[in-house]
């Protein structure tokens, strides 16, 4: 309906909203196709958790959901960059061993993974503390205290 009204009033507009849902639909169809690794931030397809960033006023927290992994195949580090990279490797849960047995369908992810989550410069890499609780890894980065500018006052003299 919106494209019809925009058909109407102008058709530079609506040839452009068709280009942008023609991209659109190859887009969707190149994701489905290769995986989201082309994604940013994402360096691994198999598995993607989802994550969640917030600032407060003296910290930031980055929360990934990683239900079912246990804590010993995950690895976080910061580099110099001050890029958070998460990654790891969720496994399967369940193991092949019975050649009588099929899987008819399989809606959980199983794979190892990549994340990266850019950081700001006023971050503390020293106290950067982590949990993983219920499924739910929480990363906690303290804020640094920002140094005030220091004046210094300049006499005049005078002649």
């Amino acid at each position: 309906m919106l494209a019809k009204r925009i058909a109407k009033r102008s058709p530079l507009l609506a040839q452009l909203n068709n280009e942008f849902d023609h991209f659109g639909s190859l887009l969707d169809m190149f994701s489905n196709s290769m995986g989201a690794s082309t994604l940013p931030g994402i360096k691994s397809a198999d598995f993607i958790p989802p994550l969640e960033a917030i600032e407060k006023e003296d910290s930031f927290e980055i929360s990934a959901e990683l239900p079912g992994m246990d804590t010993e195949d995950i690895d976080i580090s910061i580099n110099d960059d001050n890029m958070l990279v998460i990654k790891g490797e969720k496994k399967c849960c369940r193991e092949e061993t019975d050649d009588k047995s099929e899987v008819h369908f399989r809606e959980v992810s199983y794979g190892s993974f990549r994340r990266e989550v850019s950081l700001p410069q006023n971050i503390n890499k020293d106290d950067v503390a982590a949990k993983n609780k219920n499924g739910i890894l929480k990363i906690t980065i303290p804020k640094k205290e920002i140094e005030k500018p220091k004046f210094k006052k300049i006499l005049i003299e005078q002649d």
